[in-house]
């Protein structure tokens, strides 16, 4: 089979997402890549959300919804693998968006990267409630065989960049239920991406195909609860990897730093600085090392920002974005950080070779 007729199923686990799965369904439906099946797996929502993917599926027969009793995110994950019928699986949190051309580049890459590979990634874009893209997420490179780079923390970062093999994700075990019912849901996708990269290479896509939508209520918020969760999965990995302890510590100590610069970023201060606190008691030399490129930066960016948005003295140089001014998609079904297009009031025109360089060149 060729790649282009090639299935790929995609799987979004959906719980009271009324405000935001039709946004995400449109995205994922204007996939380049036509051959789809799309599996909503509604977790026991108490909201509308079964009856709008059900218009979608009347409207779609590439839509699907599978209802279940509530279980929490991996179960969810889990049920939409199982009816999968293709060899390909892409998760998509219900309130996510893509980039039109994100399931074809995944495809090309994973098909030309030989047969050790288990999954491709893609970067982020971070994204409000409003599909404003206000900043870019990290922008790792590594492939291959990643277990070392991803016992430092999760290389890939959310739930919506991969595409995987779904034979790999079910000798992996597919995501772990058990983590919800200890009180510690939000690292399941992580502990998957480690199983997988113990047995299979990774690829990367050098693009920002993910709108990962940052919200003061979606399940990353709750600090307490992803470090119980994190702690858990790198405890179950000291264990049969001790010598990787260090590594392990630190991906911990990263952890902590990126809530701490998401708090600085949404100015909610009094998290801010009781996170810089708790960072500095677990691991005072990492805090003071991200003292210049984890707070002076980002404070320096928005200053930055403020300025050129409040004067107009100039267009945006490649790469660059004032956060909150342009739409991750926009409405002609185009990205703005794949194609070229004019930035809002007279920015300059960006291509997809300038947008997907690192963006720290921008700053």
């Amino acid at each position: 089979m060729k790649a282009i007729d090639e299935l790929i199923s995609v799987i979004v686990p959906a719980y009271n997402a009324e405000e935001f799965i039709a946004r995400t369904l449109e995205s994922i439906l204007r996939q380049t890549h036509q051959n789809i099946e799309v599996l909503v797996v509604d977790d026991g929502s108490k909201d509308s959300t079964p009856d709008i993917v059900e218009a979608y599926a009347k409207a779609d027969p590439r839509v699907r919804l599978i209802q279940q009793k509530n279980g929490g995110v991996a179960r969810a994950r889990n049920t939409g693998i199982a009816e999968a019928r293709g060899e390909l699986v892409a998760p998509c949190d219900a309130d996510d968006l893509w980039s039109p051309d994100k399931l074809a580049s995944q495809l090309a890459i994973f098909r030309s990267s030989g047969s050790d590979t288990g999954l491709v990634y893609c970067w982020t874009a971070v994204i409000n409630q409003h599909d404003m893209v206000m900043n870019y997420d990290s922008h790792p490179s590594d492939s291959g065989w990643v277990f070392n780079r991803m016992c430092k923390g999760n290389l890939i970062g959310n739930g919506s960049a991969c595409l995987m093999s779904k034979q790999a994700v079910l000798d992996a075990g597919g995501y772990d239920a058990s983590l919800r019912d200890r009180s510690a849901q939000g690292c399941e996708d992580f502990k998957l991406y480690l199983r997988i990269s113990q047995r299979h290479t990774f690829g990367v896509m050098r693009a920002y195909a993910v709108g990962y939508r940052h919200t003061d209520g979606n399940m990353s918020s709750d600090i307490d609860q992803m470090l119980r969760s994190y702690d858990i999965v790198i405890d179950e990995v000291a264990a049969q990897y001790p010598e990787k302890q260090e590594e392990l510590r630190n991906g911990r100590a990263e952890l902590i730093d990126w809530f701490r610069l998401k708090a600085l970023n949404n100015q909610r201060w009094l998290e801010f600085f009781g996170l810089q606190v708790r960072l500095m008691r677990y691991d005072f030399k990492f805090a003071i090392k991200s003292i210049r490129w984890g707070i002076l930066r980002p404070v320096y960016s928005q200053l930055k920002w403020a300025i050129l948005k409040y004067f107009r003295t100039r267009p945006l140089a490649p790469g660059e974005i004032v956060p909150g001014e342009h739409k991750f998609i926009g409405p002609a079904g185009s990205s703005a950080l794949h194609t070229a297009g004019q930035w809002p009031q007279g920015g300059a025109a960006i291509s997809r070779e300038a947008i997907t360089q690192p963006i720290d060149q921008a700053l």
